[in-house]
């Protein structure tokens, strides 16, 4: 689903969230998917440099950064991607390569030994520098329990870490030299990407394991994601990669697009997204057993004929952000699959399956616009009822239900969420 895209694009960043599917495009600026239309459309009032790096969201306000070492810029949109508004310029020697946020602190690394965080959603900006932040090249973040990570890049490589909710900063010191490209949390397990391979720690960086079982000797690491069941890395010259076992063994994922060059991962609600250096944007539901293109409409041919690069993914809600090489921001909603049967103005709706497919457990999100009850039931290809819950209670606004679906065989199943006589259904897949 690329509609509006071009074929061949670098997709530097992807974001998902309640209000929209977002991406930056070839170095094109930023791009929303228009879900009436199933196309892709340029957003990039106000951005005056389209080389978006970087997406993250706090609250309503969605962030971008962008590349350009000669005219760094952090722009914010209050409007879904409408319009934007610079919120910090950089200068001749600043060119943004991250943002983060976690904490009610945004966190913004450049090119440089160039650090700014922000306590009021972007309204004013600090600049930390040496000694209190000696990295260079910051290239990514995460955050654990209150502690802040920085990767950097290049000169004077390593994790970096705060404890005062990024005031000031101190190496790790024991992952040793090499540039990282990627740092990535996972049930309080951090992970370090590097030119040599993939890193872990669970004692917020005191000492480091080498996580790299499976991998080549030099895989050169440039992105990790995880979900529920998987940590997923990606290297320059391999693909794709995936461990159960917090990376002690690797298993390459296999599939025609993600043969060499994966830039970004993203999962959410059982959605797993890369994205790539020549076949755009794809996304598996079972883990990465399976892969369907989700990049029709992002842009319909280039005019250099360059294949463009995906950058970064970032998922919010039920939206998702994707930064391109050189084409800028594009967003697109989540691809979940919905079929309903008839409503009124106080039915159930927005329902929503995930993970998909499941193991033990699967979760319904819906909303409904009246405080009201529901049925839900489960049922086999042959029609038999497996599951019925009756005179569940919905709030106004978003519910969450968790089934337990662990007893059940692998298969195909229904499932029926129902009101007076309104009836939704989705298909649901148990692995």
């Amino acid at each position: 689903m690329s509609n509006g895209l071009a074929q061949f694009g670098i997709v530097h960043s992807i974001l998902a969230c309640d209000e929209g599917l977002f991406c930056d495009f070839n170095w094109l600026g930023v791009f929303k998917f228009d879900t009436s239309n199933n196309i892709w459309n340029e957003f990039n009032s106000g951005i005056t440099n389209l080389r978006v790096r970087n997406f993250c969201r706090t609250g309503n306000r969605l962030f971008a950064v962008t590349e350009d070492a000669d005219f760094g810029l952090i722009s914010y949109s209050d409007d879904n991607g409408e319009t934007w508004i610079k919120s910090i310029n950089g200068s001749s020697q600043i060119g943004y390569l991250s943002i983060f946020s976690a904490n009610g602190m945004l966190l913004a690394g450049s090119f440089g030994d160039y650090l700014y965080t922000s306590n009021n959603n972007g309204a004013s900006w600090s600049h930390v520098s040496h000694p209190e932040f000696p990295a260079s090249y910051t290239s990514s973040f995460a955050e654990n329990n209150g502690v802040f990570f920085a990767a950097s890049l290049f000169s004077g490589s390593d994790i970096y870490r705060s404890f005062d909710n990024a005031s000031t900063w101190e190496a790790t010191n024991t992952l040793g030299q090499g540039d990282i490209q990627s740092v990535h949390n996972s049930n309080g397990i951090l992970y370090a990407g590097r030119t040599d391979g993939v890193f872990r720690t669970s004692d917020n960086g005191n000492s480091w394991t080498k996580a790299s079982g499976g991998l080549s000797e030099i895989p050169f690491i440039k992105a990790i994601g995880s979900d529920d069941e998987y940590i997923y890395t990606s290297t320059t010259s391999e693909g794709l990669w995936r461990s159960n076992n917090q990376g002690d063994d690797w298993e390459l994922v296999m599939n025609p697009g993600l043969q060499n060059y994966v830039n970004a991962i993203a999962n959410r609600n059982g959605y797993m997204f890369v994205g790539t250096k020549t076949s755009g944007i794809l996304y598996s539901e079972d883990h990465g057993d399976t892969w369907s293109d989700y990049s029709e409409g992002l842009l319909s041919e280039l005019e250099n004929g360059n294949i463009p690069l995906v950058y970064t993914l970032q998922i919010k809600g039920d939206s998702i952000y994707c930064g391109l090489n050189s084409y800028g921001t594009w967003v697109a909603p989540m691809p979940y699959v919905t079929s309903v049967g008839n409503y009124d103005e106080d039915n159930v709706s927005d329902f929503y399956v995930y993970p998909n497919p499941a193991h033990s457990q699967v979760n319904i999100k819906l909303e409904s616009s009246t405080s009201i009850f529901c049925s839900i039931s489960i049922f086999d290809l042959a029609g038999r009822q497996l599951l019925n819950i009756q005179n569940k209670l919905l709030t106004i606004g978003l519910n969450n239900i968790s089934l337990d679906v662990s007893r059940f065989n692998k298969g195909v199943y229904i499932i029926e969420v129902s009101k007076g006589s309104s009836v939704a259904i989705q298909k649901l897949v148990v692995k």
